[in-house]
């Protein structure tokens, strides 16, 4: 598993790992330690998981407790959303990030 993840993560190390930890049940662990084998600060994989991993617990809380009962149906779509959201943030992630960084210096 690291041999494969691991080039993907040192290139896009950023935006591979905000998107894979909004995943819920992502092996997250694994995450945690593939990003320690690169170059990343700490502050930088800090602010990446504290940004991004609540929301992919608080679903998967909400579907394991029973409180969100959602159709195989339903499921599927949602899959597939995710899916899509996470080759598109691998795809344009760069651009996005470089157009929100061009931003904030020119307002600021």
């Amino acid at each position: 598993v690291m041999d494969k993840y691991l080039p993907i993560i040192e290139e896009k190390q950023d935006m591979f790992l905000f998107l894979t930890m909004l995943f819920p049940f992502f092996p997250d662990d694994v995450l945690c330690i593939l990003a320690g084998l690169t170059e990343i600060p700490f502050r930088r994989f800090a602010l990446i998981a504290l940004c991004a991993r609540p929301w992919g617990l608080l679903f998967a809380s909400a579907l394991g407790g029973a409180s969100l009962r959602l159709p195989l149906w339903a499921m599927a779509p949602i899959g597939l959303g995710g899916l899509a959201l996470f080759l598109l943030g691998m795809k344009y992630g760069d651009r996005v990030e470089a157009e929100i960084l061009r931003r904030l210096k020119r307002g600021g």
